[in-house]
């Protein structure tokens, strides 16, 4: 697994990605290639430390890396393109590495899952929301199928849920008055 190059990182933490797939960041541009495949473009910006997010289209082969991120997390805006997906970088525990059953976590800005958590916590981040629910068996005894982080709260702003939006597709909806991303495990 690459490792992140950021000062901010160490040796206990591995490179992994967000992915919401039929957007792009919006005139952010750091570096424009071709390449085969989104996984070559993934190996690219994680071998960039000055890559925070790329996008990738899958027709034409276009991988876009960028130091930028998308509001909350940055300045960057995401807008639709469809056929193109954005991956923005995050790091995951070394420890846990081996136990994610993926290196790429789904995130849906502005969406929900209604009625299953199963514990609230706090969390400074979103990418410790992530942390948490990656960390959540030994944490807090279940499996972590999805989770929501609500940026503009200051407490019990992390919601960990034992379902996903497959599971309980009726109950995955818009969020309309908070700013918060749902995102998923893969397990």
């Amino acid at each position: 697994m690459l490792k992140f190059g950021f000062e901010f990182e160490s040796q206990t933490r591995t490179v992994h990605f967000l992915r919401t797939n039929g957007f792009e960041l919006f005139g952010e541009d750091l570096q424009k290639i071709i390449l085969p495949t989104e996984q070559s473009c993934i190996e690219q910006c994680s071998q960039q430390e000055n890559c925070n997010s790329l996008e990738f289209t899958v027709a034409t082969g276009e991988c876009v890396l960028s130091m930028e991120t998308a509001v909350p997390l940055g300045n960057g805006q995401l807008r639709q393109k469809l056929g193109t997906d954005y991956l923005e970088r995050v790091c995951v525990d070394l420890q846990l590495d081996g136990d994610c059953p993926h290196a790429i976590y789904r995130r849906f800005p502005q969406m929900i899952l209604v009625g299953f958590a199963e514990t609230v916590v706090d969390t400074p981040t979103l990418q410790h929301c992530l942390d948490n629910c990656l960390k959540s068996l030994k944490l807090y005894g279940f499996r972590c199928s999805s989770g929501m982080f609500y940026f503009e709260e200051p407490k019990l702003n992390c919601i960990l849920n034992t379902e996903d939006r497959k599971s309980q597709p009726e109950l995955f909806i818009i969020e309309t008055s908070d700013l918060v991303d749902y995102f998923e495990t893969g397990w």
